[in-house]
């Protein structure tokens, strides 16, 4: 039988290896894009940028160790999130903008667009001052987006301003804080004389604080 000290290291152990999975930068990735969609390993491999060999094995990694889960889709595998993943991601990189200067550092380049916090972007909707445009594609929008807002995917928004009025201000949303499709939409935007804010989170973070997501499967 073990003793105090075997017991306890045993059981830090195996919480240290569970915390190896969030440790790799691609993997880190992975799970940011499945929150927005489950998706096929390929699919996965052209959002990250890496090969299928090297795809699959980072999610075996994450299915190993129950981060993710797998359905068939005839001859494809689809790749989803499990239950308890979303959070641990979204803690954990609240955490690293809190404590990590080098993030803190990339954070400023967004400075010359305002950003919008949670509670402000819900006062908005609520009180219809402002429209939510959501840039992601129309498969991440269905799959689960924020309750109101409407969707132009960044690549249709130059040729369907005109379905957006300048009398009110507009909110750009995308994939969250590391996704540069919101900065992008923005600069369009002000460009043509509209007035931007950004919510700088994206889908996940909205969840975790409350908000309510329309389409979610």
């Amino acid at each position: 039988m073990m003793n105090k000290r075997d017991f306890k290291h045993a059981r830090y152990s195996g919480f240290a290896e569970v915390g190896k999975i969030f440790s790799n930068a691609k993997r880190l990735e992975i799970i940011d894009a499945l929150i927005q969609r489950p998706r096929s390993v390929e699919d996965i491999s052209n959002v990250i940028e890496q090969s299928l060999a090297s795809t699959s094995q980072h999610l075996q990694v994450l299915k190993r160790a129950q981060a993710v889960r797998t359905e068939r889709q005839g001859t494809t595998i689809i790749y989803s999130l499990s239950e308890g993943t979303l959070d641990v991601f979204v803690a954990m990189r609240r955490l690293a903008e809190t404590i990590s200067p080098c993030l803190q550092v990339l954070r400023q380049q967004h400075a010359n667009i305002p950003t919008i916090t949670f509670e402000e972007v819900q006062q908005a909707l609520e009180e219809d001052t402002a429209l939510l445009l959501d840039v992601r594609t129309i498969q991440e929008f269905s799959n689960g987006h924020m309750d109101g807002a409407v969707s132009i995917p960044l690549q249709d928004l130059p040729f369907r301003m005109a379905e957006l009025s300048t009398d009110k201000p507009l909110i750009v949303t995308c994939r969250g804080p590391y996704c540069v499709s919101s900065d992008e939409a923005a600069k369009l935007l002000i460009e043509q004389g509209f007035t931007v804010s950004r919510y700088d989170d994206g889908v996940g973070e909205w969840c975790s604080q409350g908000g309510i997501l329309c389409g979610r499967k």
